[in-house]
Order: structure tokens, then C-alpha cells, then sequence
């Protein structure tokens, strides 16, 4: 009992000599997490090199955290603004005029006739492999002639929507292979569907 008395004497008048210290937003967040609380108190109330050295360790952990989640945060802000200024450039460059209305207040679009007969659907959104996504033969039989990497990467690329380099994390290869076997499947491709 005496030693815990001891101890909240000790931490007391620590944290009355050092109130601002305490205070800070970075230190109240450290503290807040009982394992560096119990660290810090044991820092105070037993002070030793090892003691010191523990509660440095962490808070320097804690502090690389804090620095790496505000660097992440202003990434993804700053990223967000050049994006939204490029969408922004691009419709003002290069409007919608097919929402544009004209001479009688009727929108473009709605001025277009379309007609659905004649045309035959030759994609399958439900496909699971490569092969799957037409229902033309040609490209079917030429698709089926390319390698297993080959028609992965297409499938990735062009059914699943993924970046080079995503496609390079899931096959576990450099991005410049995914590059290679792609521009190597579409040549191949070109040159199938060219013989018939």
C-alpha cells in the first residue's frame, strides 16, 4: 500500500511539473492505451534505463503511427482535390452535348433513334472464364488458343477491370510481364481473328 502511494505521489507531481507536456494531443493520445500507460507508469514510479528505454521504444512506435496515418490521410486529401480539378478541366473541355438541349428544348439524346434489331450480343457479363465472356465462335476459338497466363491476364484486364499493376500483385509478377504477356495475347489475338 505504501509503495502505491508512493508511486501516485511520484506520478502526481511529474505530471503537476510537467502539466503542458501531459497535455499535448499526442501525448494524451500515447497515454490512452493501457499498455503504454503501464509503461509510462512504470517509467515513473521505478525509473531505470530498461523502463526508460520500453516507453521510448513504444512512443516512438506510436508517434511513426500517428505520422504515417496523417501522411496516408493528406495523400489520399491532396489526391482526391487533382482529381476532382481534372474532372472538373475535362467537362468543362470536353462537355456533354448529347444532354445539350436544342432549338425546341428537347435534350439531343432524346432525338436519336435506336434501333436494337441487328445487332447481336456477343458479350456475357456472367462469364467466369476468358472464353465464356463472347458468344462469338471466332473469338471464342481464338481466345482458347492463347496461353492460361495470357487469357488470365486478359480476363483481369478486361473482365475484372484491374491496372497492370494489380494484375501484377495477383499473379505475383512484375508489371512489365503483365504488360508483355497482354501486348503478346492481343497481337496474338489480331493475327487469329485476321486469318479468317
Amino acid at each position: 500500500m505504501i509503495k502505491s502511494d508512493c508511486c501516485s505521489n511520484q506520478l502526481f507531481e511529474f505530471e503537476d511539473n510537467n502539466r503542458k507536456f501531459i497535455n499535448s494531443k499526442i501525448i494524451k493520445s500515447f497515454l490512452k492505451e493501457e499498455k503504454n500507460y503501464a509503461l509510462y507508469k512504470k517509467a515513473i514510479c521505478t525509473p531505470s534505463i530498461k523502463n526508460k528505454n520500453k516507453l521510448d521504444e513504444e512512443f516512438k512506435k506510436h508517434l511513426f503511427y500517428i505520422r504515417f496515418v496523417s501522411l496516408i490521410s493528406k495523400t489520399i486529401h491532396f489526391t482526391a482535390v487533382k482529381y476532382d480539378i481534372s474532372i472538373n478541366d475535362q467537362n468543362k473541355n470536353f462537355p456533354i452535348i448529347l444532354n445539350a438541349e436544342n432549338d425546341e428544348s428537347i435534350p439531343l439524346l432524346n432525338t436519336i433513334e435506336v434501333k436494337e434489331e441487328g445487332y447481336e450480343k456477343i458479350y456475357n457479363e456472367d462469364a467466369e472464364t476468358i472464353e465464356d465472356i463472347t458468344s462469338d465462335k471466332e473469338i471464342a476459338n481464338a481466345l482458347s488458343q492463347l496461353t492460361n497466363t495470357q487469357k488470365k491476364t486478359l480476363k483481369l484486364k478486361y473482365v475484372d477491370n484491374l491496372a497492370f499493376k494489380e494484375i501484377a500483385v495477383i499473379m505475383n509478377v512484375s508489371q512489365q510481364a503483365v504488360s508483355k504477356n497482354h501486348k503478346l495475347a492481343i497481337n496474338k489475338l489480331r493475327n487469329l481473328l485476321q486469318e479468317k
